[in-house]
């Protein structure tokens, strides 16, 4: 069974089936023939062909190793730039069995607005052994992952496939975050705007308020007067911090506690809806909630208590991508 690839988020959103990343080099080496051809990934994986003088396969899963035996046969290493891709390979066979091929030619293709398409080339200082010239194109949405070649002959290409990040889908993703991208792609549709200025408008979005799930707080505090307490629990999950209150005696007068909810790292001064706004915490243990409190001088000291137990930084744009790669 073939082992499933994990996908791979990269700097600009886009997700990589190959479960390497995005390629950032390529390693071409030339003489009578082109004898090494190898594309290097984010996470230092290589894919190709590097062939001895005696025409063995040299690239092993080694990438020290196999840089040594890339310098050793004379590759050059060309950087591939963010929002980079190859687009096309055109290039000419061997008219005899040895090596890879002839000649070699990567078109590559720039995302950024300004930046002029380039090609990355490789081609042999021997017309005698120049053959039938070759073509392969590279779907949209695949990226290039490998060139094949069999006895001289460059018999196609391997790709993997490439998609837009979409956090609609992400579990990870707050709610009211996913709605908001929803409307932004609804409005892509309907006006022909590119992909990626909706992934910008997604990411101003973030930048501006922050990027942090509701978090339940249960807060307790030492007596009437008293400002003396902390935070027993920190959680995303409200059935979690409800059945912490229960720990405590029923409706005990002491010690004070209550649930305080936070959203994007700032308490919600109301604690009496908590949630989605349908459960009731002023209720008391008839709605579910072993709270205490006696009035609003108390809410607003268990308020302070959680706000000051809270992050004072939230992650922004940069950390996002992160964020999901380890979550």
């Amino acid at each position: 069974m073939a082992e499933k690839k994990k996908m791979i988020v990269d700097n600009v959103g886009l997700l990589f089936g190959n479960g390497h990343g995005q390629l950032v080099g390529v390693h071409a080496g030339c003489g009578w023939a082109l004898h090494g051809l190898v594309f290097e990934f984010a996470d230092g994986f290589m894919s190709g062909s590097v062939k001895s003088n005696g025409n063995q396969e040299l690239l092993t899963e080694d990438p020290k190793n196999n840089l040594l035996h890339l310098r050793q046969r004379g590759c050059k290493h060309h950087a591939v730039n963010e929002g980079e891709r190859i687009v096309k390979v055109t290039g000419f066979h061997l008219n005899h069995a040895n090596y890879l091929c002839s000649a070699i030619t990567l078109h590559m293709q720039n995302a950024a607005p300004g930046i002029v398409d380039r090609k990355i080339s490789c081609i042999s200082n021997y017309a005698g052994w120049k053959g039938d010239a070759f073509e392969f194109d590279v779907a949209e949405f695949q990226a290039l992952y490998k060139v094949n070649f069999t006895h001289g002959v460059c018999t196609g290409i391997t790709t993997t496939p490439v998609n837009m990040w979409s956090p609609t889908t992400h579990s990870s993703f707050p709610k009211e975050y996913k709605e908001a991208v929803r409307t932004l792609l609804l409005c892509n549709n309907r006006t022909n705007m590119a992909n990626q200025d909706a992934i910008f408008m997604v990411m101003s979005m973030i930048d501006r308020h922050g990027f942090t799930t509701s978090e339940y707080l249960v807060v307790v505090c030492e007596g009437v007067t008293s400002h003396k307490g902390g935070v027993v629990l920190k959680t995303r999950s409200l059935d979690e911090a409800k059945a912490k209150l229960a720990t405590f005696p029923r409706e005990a007068p002491a010690p004070q506690r209550m649930i305080c909810m936070a959203i994007n790292g700032q308490v919600v001064q109301d604690p009496h809806p908590v949630g989605t706004g349908t459960q009731i915490q002023g209720g008391g243990v008839a709605s579910g909630f072993n709270k205490w409190w006696i009035n609003g001088v108390d809410i607003i000291r268990m308020n302070a208590i959680a706000q000051l137990s809270l992050a004072t930084t939230k992650p922004k744009t940069k950390n996002f991508l992160r964020f999901l790669k380890n979550t």
